[in-house]
């Protein structure tokens, strides 16, 4: 079946805000990302094209909660950031957009996922040459990005770093990634496009592979999370479920021969440690700002404040859950997470992948705000049917914002 041209358009979209992930459009104190215009600009073209309509229901649950957001800022009294606000809701409205129902586009789901994975393989290989160069061909790291002004690169990112203390090998983030578990992420994710739909080998032992070049504990997790999912959803399938064996057991080996992947597995309980930032100092700061007092439970600190409050000198990268408690409370932050893991579970039709998505944008990242994070999100839900949502019987549930 022939592939709609707007799919290939988002497409392409998707890879351009991929490969400019770390550039800002706008430099200053509250840099645009490029990504973030261009996610943007994907969201009106399809809109305008038609492509999409709007579902009125997930519109009014956008606006809603936007709308709560405000409010419980507002009510804390405290200074926030009104550009938190927009650049919240910018990011979510087009999560109201959903591909009309009664067009036949199972192929084209399976097209989409394949480019994401494709995509990923060209990635996975830039990867293996940025480690394979110092590890075996003695090149220096550097980091092709690194000549252009730094007011027009996105900040607080840990683009790349050696792979342990002393070290002059540096983590793969292909160069083009904000962080090497960004990298690890993505690959984990088409690994597990790989594994369930089209079981193409050498990709799948590119993105393994690859996968361990970034020494990236994110990845590692997205994959003992959902390939039990996988293995489940494929015991049918003898050969996907072997395939999804076979990689847990290369992914172990490739971990088990590797110290310095195996020396952060203890990482979590040092203040400091990329796992601590990530997973255990911003839930003990939650604990202690958003449950201080009656007030700061309720509607929290205001948008934008998680990373403002120092409560002591340790540094926190906020998944979504502490960071919407935080700085909106129960009210605002409760609301916000549920629209954002129910569009996620309605708008992707493979339970493996939409667990994996649901722990990318809430746990393994502060994916809350990041534009690439999103735009992965409406990416996959632009090439599912219908979006994924029950279809109606009438288009009375719809809104066309191109008018006609």
């Amino acid at each position: 079946m022939h592939t709609p041209r707007p799919q290939k358009m988002t497409f392409w979209l998707f890879f351009l805000a991929v490969v400019t992930q770390r550039l800002s459009l706008i430099p200053g104190t509250n840099p645009v990302p490029v990504a973030l215009a261009i996610y943007a600009g994907a969201a009106l073209l399809v809109c305008v094209r038609r492509e999409v309509v709007v579902r009125r229901g997930l519109l009014l649950s956008v606006l809603g909660v936007g709308c709560i957001l405000i409010g419980t800022s507002i009510c804390t009294g405290r200074e926030f950031s009104a550009n938190s606000l927009i650049y919240l809701l910018v990011l979510y409205l087009p999560f109201s957009f959903v591909v009309p129902g009664g067009a036949p586009l199972h192929s084209t789901t399976a097209d989409g996922y394949r480019w994401f994975s494709n995509m990923m393989c060209v990635f996975a290989a830039v990867a293996l040459y940025q480690y394979g160069s110092q590890a075996f061909l003695h090149i220096p790291y550097s980091d092709p990005l690194g000549g252009l002004p730094k007011e027009f690169m996105m900040s607080n990112y840990e683009v790349s770093y050696p792979i342990q203390y002393g070290s002059e090998i540096y983590k793969s983030n292909a160069y083009v990634f904000l962080e090497p578990s960004f990298l690890s992420q993505f690959l984990a994710l088409a690994l597990l496009i790989e594994v369930m739909m089209f079981r193409r080998v050498t990709a799948i032992a590119m993105q393994i592979v690859a996968l361990a070049t970034t020494f990236s504990g994110t990845g590692l997790l997205f994959i003992a999370i959902t390939l039990p999912f996988a293995i489940i959803a494929n015991l049918h399938n003898r050969r996907a479920a072997i395939l999804a064996g076979l990689a847990v057991v290369a992914i172990v080996a490739t971990v088990a021969s590797n110290p310095a992947v195996l020396k952060r597995s203890g990482e979590i309980n040092d203040q400091g440690s990329s796992a601590s930032i990530r997973f255990s100092t911003p839930y003990e700061r939650m604990r202690e700002l958003a449950f201080e007092d009656a007030s700061s439970m309720l509607i929290g600190y205001g948008a934008g404040n998680a990373d403002r409050i120092r409560v002591d000198d340790r540094v926190a990268n906020f998944p979504a859950i502490p960071k919407a408690i935080i700085e909106y409370g129960l009210i605002g932050g409760i609301p916000l997470l549920l629209l954002i893991m129910v569009r996620i579970f309605t708008g992707i039709e493979s339970l493996p992948i939409a667990v994996g998505l649901f722990c990318m944008q809430f746990f393994l990242s502060g994916a809350l705000l990041q534009p690439i994070s999103v735009f992965t999100l409406f990416y996959f839900f632009a090439v599912q049917s219908s979006g994924g949502l029950p279809q109606t019987t009438s288009e009375a549930g719809h809104v066309d914002l191109a008018g006609g």
